[in-house]
């Protein structure tokens, strides 16, 4: 499930790419970085609402690519 940035809700992934109009071969294509069942960020689209920074961060990582 994706609980994007700003968003009270959880989604499927597939409902994600629904809504964002993405042709299938984006949807093979797209990077994803999950933890469990929890995705963490969609590369180059939307970031979960769980791996914000906020007062309370205290590590963090970074993904380059």
């Amino acid at each position: 499930m994706f609980c994007k940035l700003g968003s009270r809700g959880k989604k499927k992934l597939n409902d994600y790419f629904t809504d964002k109009k993405l042709s299938l071969i984006e949807r093979n294509n797209a990077i994803v970085l999950a933890s469990g069942n929890d995705i963490l960020l969609v590369l180059g689209y939307d970031i979960s609402e769980y791996v914000k920074i906020d007062d309370q961060t205290i590590d963090i990582i970074k993904v380059e690519y």
